[in-house]
């Protein structure tokens, strides 16, 4: 069997840049982006589709062209690819190729750690949502002096340099977990099996990669189809040709998620951001807790172990709420049953803008937490090191400051429009100049019709008591409250009616004569 590696131990990895701080992507990959395709070179499906209604068969060719793209065509656009390597490929292909293919995704911003050890990227999907893509590196020094860290489980290379990936399933995310920022955002929309791998592509550009975490932007449990369909594509040894055991998924505890990973996605470990050893603090930081409780999530953990899997359980170590003494004991409590089969990663919090005033640990209380689950339960625990705060590298950070920024701007240029508009000559030209005093005056009364006098007449008549108030006192002065106003008013109705009846009464009498 050929070595985890093997088949992406060819793909030389690009130079890359030691300068820290925001960057531009490579230059030749903005100008690969510059036409935006039709489709993914990763849509398997879109690949597929166009092949089979030009009559070209599609195994083994979909899959090598996928391989070949990987292999050679990174840093080059779809129509400078030189196609006729692949073995067989029909002429016909390559012009396919360059009109309808291509990355459909961009990546708008990069930002490297002070230490050079991580890089986020802001990728820009065709909707124009954002998503982060978070690559860190490893090295034999790192991990002697600050022990295991989160890919402990998927990592068959110990003591060896190792890069991994950090990838997005969603653009924001439903869970709404307090202490992420992505849980600020809501959802917004699931991503495709093809924007998946286009992380993994954009990352490649970077630097070789060799394991795949499942635990950046939204909740892989609520977009099964896409990260499954990824995860394929990535074990797949004629694409990809990653090792199953070098890719993790993790879930906040979505029992459908957990119950398929191992018969949809057999050697690919799971990951269970438990975060809480009760069901009260569960509830507080974690609101999906409710639809799935502890003890739900314990049942699926003990069937996953009965499988002979290890499983990881993610503990985000919050100060005050979740990594007090009494916590390690509860915690320990919970796993120490199931100790043979679980890894706990404990993760000091990374601090994020999400409206709580959370503090990390010190030092003192992370040592003493795992302390005691590990001396006193038997767990076997790792620290996850903390990478990448100077470039806001948490999950949805960047996304976040992103979008409040442009809010800002957007604020700012409405309120630079208006302050324009009131200053321009032209805008005040066609109207006369108005003071706020005048914009206070009470508008003008509507006139005093000779209606409007007879209902407040019928009014004040057929009112069992007076109006004594300045208000009818004045109605009855403007109405002429009198014998003589009242008959000069009404006079002229009642001889319109008698003149109705009169008139009414001849014509009568005329038809009757006529008859006889």
């Amino acid at each position: 069997m050929a070595p985890p590696d093997a088949a992406t131990a060819d793909i030389a990895p690009p130079q890359v840049s030691h300068d820290h701080g925001p960057s531009s992507p490579p230059a030749a990959a903005a100008t690969a982006d510059m036409q935006r395709p039709k489709y993914s070179i990763m849509d398997t499906a879109a690949l597929a589709q166009v092949l089979t209604e030009h009559r070209i068969k599609l195994h083994p060719h979909v899959e090598n062209i996928q391989r070949h793209y990987i292999l050679h065509g990174m840093p080059l656009s779809v129509a400078e690819i030189d196609w006729s390597r692949i073995a067989n490929l029909p002429k016909a292909v390559g012009p396919l190729l360059a009109a309808h293919f291509g990355l459909v995704t961009t990546v708008t911003q990069t930002n490297r750690s002070a230490d050079g050890y991580t890089t986020k990227l802001l990728v820009k999907l065709p909707s124009g949502s954002l998503v982060e893509t978070v690559i860190m590196r490893y090295d034999r020094h790192q991990r002697d002096v600050d022990g295991d860290d989160t890919a402990s489980i998927v990592s068959t290379t110990q003591g060896k340099p190792r890069t991994t990936v950090c990838l997005s399933s969603q653009v924001g995310c439903k869970m709404g977990c307090s202490f992420c920022a992505t849980g600020t955002m809501g959802f917004t929309a699931n991503l495709t099996a093809a924007e998946i791998i286009e992380q993994l592509v954009h990352a490649h550009r970077v630097q070789h990669v060799d394991h795949v975490v499942f635990m950046g932007m939204g909740e892989p449990g609520q977009n099964i189809p896409a990260v499954f369909a990824a995860i394929q594509t990535m074990t797949n040894r004629r694409i990809l040709g990653l090792a199953p055991r070098n890719i993790c998924v993790s879930t906040v505890g979505v029992l459908p998620l957990m119950h398929q990973l191992l018969d949809e996605c057999p050697g690919v470990n799971l990951a269970l951001s438990l975060h809480a050893p009760t069901q009260e603090i569960r509830n507080e930081i974690v609101p999906s807790a409710k639809v799935y409780p502890l003890d739900a999530l314990m049942a699926a953990v003990d069937a996953y172990i009965a499988r002979n899997k290890r499983i990881l359980i993610e503990y985000i170590l919050i100060k005050d709420v979740n990594c007090s003494v009494p916590a390690a004991h509860e915690l320990g409590k919970l796993l120490a049953p199931r100790a043979r089969g679980v890894i706990v990663n404990l993760i000091p919090y990374n601090p994020t803008e999400t409206g709580r005033q959370y503090v990390p640990p010190t030092h003192d209380d992370v040592a003493e937490f795992e302390t005691i689950c590990r001396q006193e339960y038997g767990l076997r625990t790792t620290v996850r090191r903390t990478m990448g705060q100077d470039i806001d590298g948490a999950c949805g950070q960047l996304v976040v400051k992103e979008q409040r920024k442009g809010r800002a701007a957007k604020k700012l240029t409405a309120a630079a429009a208006a302050a324009a508009a009131a200053a321009s000559p032209s805008s005040c030209s066609d109207r006369p100049a108005v003071d706020v005093e005048d914009l206070a005056v009470a508008p003008a009364a509507a006139p005093d019709t000779f209606e409007r006098k007879i209902g407040r007449v019928i009014k004040r008549r057929s009112s069992p008591g007076r109006d004594d108030t300045p208000a009818a006192a004045d109605d009855a002065a403007r109405d002429g409250d009198s014998g003589k106003d009242f008959v000069r008013d009404w006079l002229p109705v009642g001889l319109a009616a008698l003149a109705g009846v009169l008139v009414t009464r001849v014509v009568w009498k005329l038809a009757t004569r006529r008859r006889r």
